[in-house]
């Protein structure tokens, strides 16, 4: 998203949290105090929001040998500052940018152990996947998980499908469609669960799919994407 949305509250966590130019996608990451080695805000009530430009926040943390970051803002709340230092060198980098005094501050909230379908990848495998999804008309990518049944056959059968999104006013531009299926003793499938009693179909925007596996894949995590009926959000 072009928006940072930064959410501290003293003695607990910091949240980062973002929505994309389309609004299609929230994201939210969680930095609980534990991982820093000192977490203080000073603030009436404990809680402090601030949203910034991602770029200016991102090219501020950008420094690899950063050791020592402190944020501030202003008294006024139209500035939001940011000190990157590093002991060794001596070296002090100071961001001042301005805040987004406009910002909508939004929220979303699901909880994807709750939902009827839950689905765990490898991140480089389901990377590598998502890249025959390459062509620039192929914007949205449709996962369909089916019917969770055992047997012989279902080992057989095709368990999850990705697929090109197909818009039947598409014309001659959707003329090209790829479509990847994966058994249930496919090694890419960690776990699978499917509570429905039916196929679940559900499409997502590549882009926003792609980032999210990105992130899992440099943090060494492994994907699990949950969802329950068309239309209805996907975590």
């Amino acid at each position: 998203g072009p928006e940072l949305l930064v959410d501290a509250h003293a003695g607990e966590k910091i949240k980062l949290k973002t929505v994309n130019a389309a609004r299609s996608a929230f994201a939210c990451v969680t930095v609980h105090a534990s991982a820093f080695d000192r977490f203080d805000v000073r603030a009436n009530g404990g809680n402090v929001q601030v949203c910034v430009l991602a770029k200016h926040a991102m090219s501020s943390l950008r420094s690899a040998k950063m050791e020592r970051v402190e944020c501030a803002s202003s008294a006024s709340g139209d500035a939001f500052t940011v000190k990157a230092s590093c002991a060794r060198s001596g070296l002090t980098k100071t961001y001042t940018m301005h805040t987004m005094c406009d910002a909508e501050y939004v929220d979303a909230d699901f909880d994807g152990e709750t939902m009827g379908v839950k689905l765990v990848l490898r991140a480089k495998v389901l990377n590598r996947l998502l890249a025959h999804f390459a062509s620039a008309a192929q914007d949205d990518v449709t996962i369909t998980c089916g019917a969770d049944v055992e047997g012989a056959a279902a080992a057989a059968g095709k368990l999850v499908t990705l697929s090109s999104y197909t818009n039947p006013a598409g014309g001659l531009s959707q003329a090209l469609q790829t479509n990847i299926s994966l058994k249930r003793d496919d090694d890419s499938i960690l776990h699978y669960k499917n509570v429905t009693g039916r196929d679940v179909e559900v499409t997502v925007n590549l882009k926003d799919l792609r980032c999210v596996v990105h992130l899992c894949e440099s943090s060494d995590v492994d994907v699990a994407i949950h969802c329950e009926q068309t239309g209805a959000p996907v975590v």
